[in-house]
């Protein structure tokens, strides 16, 4: 009986660490963009003074800003020579703690991690273990230019890959 019980719960705990498709809303941070008025969002959206800018909270189905004036930064993968492998819309003061296939993974605020595809589109990651990552100087590449705050961190041991992405501002 107790063999029972135990597998019962090994397949109960694993079924809550297993990945779950989005199906509501998270909430995220986006930009206010510099040209938009933030009296002109809607009432939902807590916009907060940021030390780069203003930020909007919003409950999003995506990575992608929901809202016209609204912007989001990126993230992407890059090969040695700089050329992008694969590029993701991220929101606002999220931190990188890994790559699972296709997929981005960023923290969350006190929450579960975020699994975001190229598309923007994610799901909740429960139970995913930060992977181990050095910054490293950028490669020349074009990915993501104009900014002070441009990372590049290696993630993984065998095979590396190579993440470039703004840091955060100071």
């Amino acid at each position: 009986m107790r063999s029972h019980l135990l597998a019962g719960g090994l397949v109960a705990l694993s079924a809550c660490l297993a990945p779950v498709e989005t199906p509501e809303p998270q909430p995220l941070r986006f930009w206010v963009a510099l040209d938009a008025d933030p009296a002109s969002l809607p009432d939902s959206v807590q916009t907060l003074d940021h030390p780069c800018g203003m930020t909007a909270d919003v409950s999003a189905m995506s990575t992608v800003p929901p809202l016209p004036g609204l912007e989001g930064e990126i993230a992407a993968e890059i090969d040695a020579s700089g050329a992008a492998i694969r590029i993701w819309p991220v929101p606002v003061d999220y931190s990188i703690i890994g790559v699972s296939g296709d997929r981005l993974i960023l923290s969350t605020f006190g929450g579960t991690p975020l699994a975001v595809a190229t598309d923007g589109t994610f799901r909740l990651e429960p139970g995913f273990e930060e992977m181990e990552r050095r910054l490293v100087p950028c490669p020349d590449q074009a990915v993501i230019s104009g900014s002070d705050y441009v990372r590049c961190t290696v993630l993984g041991r065998q095979p590396e890959r190579i993440l470039v992405y703004e840091g955060p501002c100071t």
